[in-house]
């Protein structure tokens, strides 16, 4: 069975992305804070920089997606969209 992608929800998916990127950055925030802590013991490891670069990757990544969804639908409409085939099981 073919499946064609015609169109895909702006908002919908750049909110799935961005909690994505919520995650990602939470982890890597974390792993940072502990490195941090490691090597420099007498500073404070969680400062205003870092959590200023996690909102600003996560605004934008969901205007990124945000972008390339509507780039997608747009060209979507000229070609038909993304062909997938699948079968039930």
């Amino acid at each position: 069975m073919k499946i064609r992608i015609t169109n895909i929800s702006v908002v919908r998916t750049s909110m799935i992305i961005a909690g994505i990127y919520t995650l990602l950055v939470l982890v890597s925030s974390l792993i940072g804070v502990i490195m941090e802590s490691i090597n420099h013991a007498d500073r404070v490891p969680f400062g205003p920089g870092m959590l200023t670069m996690a909102v600003f990757v996560i605004v934008l990544g969901y205007c990124g997606i945000a972008i390339t969804c509507s780039i997608y639908n747009l060209v979507a409409k000229w070609t038909g969209g993304i062909e997938i085939t699948v079968e039930e099981k």
